[in-house]
């Protein structure tokens, strides 16, 4: 799917990948799990996102 980062999430230190890409809309430092949970999921974020 192209290149990524795996980043630490800031929030819970899960993993995830961002992808270099791709325009993510939300917070990156954090996964998708925690955007999700503070309201800033878009529905794009499990889409191209992801989390391991």
């Amino acid at each position: 799917m192209g290149e990524y980062t795996v980043v630490k999430c800031r929030i819970c230190g899960a993993l995830y990948r961002l992808y270099s890409m791709k325009v993510y809309e939300g917070d990156t430092t954090c996964c998708p799990a925690c955007n999700k949970k503070s309201g800033k999921d878009t529905g794009r974020w499990t889409q191209w996102w992801g989390s391991k």
